[in-house]
């Protein structure tokens, strides 16, 4: 026998992940009064209201929130009625509630395309209240584990990001007692790090120069720059500073950039002097170096520079007179190029470009002939288009082929050295501006001796010798 009717009043369908409210209506429909309990079970979570005493023909209305899951949900509600051996059931209603197909769960991902090493902010809303929500990226695999607010609402921070540059996918998913409710997607880029842009600010003090390579200017982070500093005649070259630090004296300076900088060359006004004349020179001649305003009764120190302010290894020690000055004849045999050449007397320096040129070149093969041989002279760097003085001493020469230089310079041809005596001989070649002597060898033509010789043969027949004539032998 029922005691109690019970009706249920709630939804037939909900959205996933929203809360809904089961109503029941339970009345007493026996002569006498029952304690009353009424039990809510959607198979996953049971709750109880109660107990209480209604009345005969009365009704009470308890209720009780669910969270509507992923899959189709079974709502109980059980009336109990209080008897000699405690609560027992008495009456049941089923009620079946389906999710419906629309879900409000999104997510948006801050930037779309992000930078590797940066991050991203993910926003999750109309997700389950209160819910477990785990952002998942693939491919890859990471993931981090959130809690949705009282609205279904989540925002996290994720990264850095240090997987490799491409397209991934972050996919976030709630779960109400372990059940999943949404799953949602949304793809992301992550593109190659970003490269920082640093300010390079180039200044000059004094009299001088100073460039940078890259020039001044928006430069890439750590990227390598090179600094040339040339103080201008009478100046010297004091250092690299960035306001008030030093970073370093010589005139080439390589420094890494890795933050907006200024950078300052110093130069100071010197007396000291440098000339080179002439100051383009052929390679292994002389030009006259002059100086002044050094040390008096000092020394200078003169080292030859390559274009990029690096050592040679070339360099001359001279002394100056009392007034610091003095003019020197310095040889420069290196190869042709632009150099700097660098005074110093140790507290003071200054320095001047250079050029060294190749100069005429004459080159003969062979260097040593026979009486009345033959050898090729060549010749390279000579004035263009130009005929030749050729001359030799002592004695006289043959010469073959053409003496004048073509449009380079350069012109071969051959010499006989006239005559029978031998040892050297000075081959002058003039061009009008530029001479060369070279020496050629001339020695004696070996001898070829001829001589006869009897040979005495004794056979076994005679015991007297035989003589053999008429044959020769040549001794080399």
């Amino acid at each position: 026998m029922s005691y109690t009717s019970v009706q249920i009043n709630v939804p037939t369908s909900a959205v996933v992940g929203a809360t809904y409210t089961v109503i029941a209506l339970v009345k007493n429909i026996d002569i006498v009064s029952h304690s009353i309990k009424v039990v809510f079970q959607n198979g996953v979570q049971i709750f109880t209201q109660g107990p209480i005493t209604v009345q005969p023909g009365s009704t009470w209305s308890p209720f009780q929130d669910f969270i509507m899951t992923s899959s189709t949900q079974d709502i109980l509600v059980t009336s109990m009625v209080q008897a000699s051996n405690g609560f027992v059931n008495d009456t049941t209603v089923l009620q079946v509630i389906s999710p419906t197909s629309v879900s409000n769960a999104s997510i948006t991902i801050y930037p779309g395309v992000v930078y590797q090493g940066n991050a991203i902010t993910v926003t999750a809303t109309g997700f389950a209240p209160t819910a477990t929500i785990t952002y998942t990226v693939n491919p890859g695999g990471g993931f981090v584990t959130q809690t949705t607010d009282s609205l279904g609402y989540n925002q996290v921070n994720i990264g850095p990001l240090t997987m490799t540059p491409g397209a991934y996918v972050l996919t976030a998913t709630d779960k109400v007692n372990g059940s999943v409710v949404n799953t949602v997607s949304e793809g992301f880029t992550v593109a190659p790090p970003q490269v920082t842009q640093c300010l390079l600010t180039l200044g000059i003090t004094g009299p001088g120069t100073a460039s940078s390579n890259p020039p001044a200017g928006y430069i890439s982070q750590n990227t390598v720059v090179t600094f040339t500093a040339t103080p201008n005649v009478g100046a010297s070259f004091q250092g690299w500073y960035n306001g008030s630090t030093l970073l370093s004296t010589d005139f080439l300076f390589n420094y890494t950039i890795i933050t907006d900088i200024s950078i300052n060359a110093l130069f100071t006004v010197t007396n000291v002097t440098l000339t080179i004349l002439p100051s383009s020179v052929q390679q292994g001649t002389q030009s006259m170096v002059s100086v002044s305003g050094f040390a008096h009764n000092g020394q200078v120190t003169f080292t030859l520079l390559n274009e990029d302010s690096t050592q040679t290894g070339t360099y001359w020690i001279q002394r100056l007179d009392s007034n610091g000055a003095g003019a020197f004849g310095l040889t420069f045999g290196n190869n042709p190029g632009t150099y700097i050449l660098q005074a110093s007397d140790g507290t003071l320096t200054t320095t001047r470009a250079m050029t060294i040129t190749a100069g005429p070149i004459v080159t003969i093969t062979p260097s040593s002939v026979i009486v009345g041989g033959s050898t090729t002279v060549s010749v390279q760097n000579f004035s263009h288009s130009t005929a030749l003085t050729i001359s030799i001493t002592p004695g006289t020469k043959t010469i073959s082929g053409s003496t004048t230089t073509d449009i380079n310079g350069n012109a071969t041809f051959s010499v006989v050295v006239n005559g029978n005596a031998t040892g050297p001989y000075q081959l002058t070649i003039y061009d009008g501006a530029n001479t060369r002597v070279v020496t050629i060898t001339v020695v004696a033509q070996q001898a070829t001796v001829y001589s006869s010789l009897a040979i005495t043969a004794v056979t076994a027949q005679s015991a007297a010798p035989t003589e053999i004539t008429g044959v020769s032998f040549s001794f080399r």
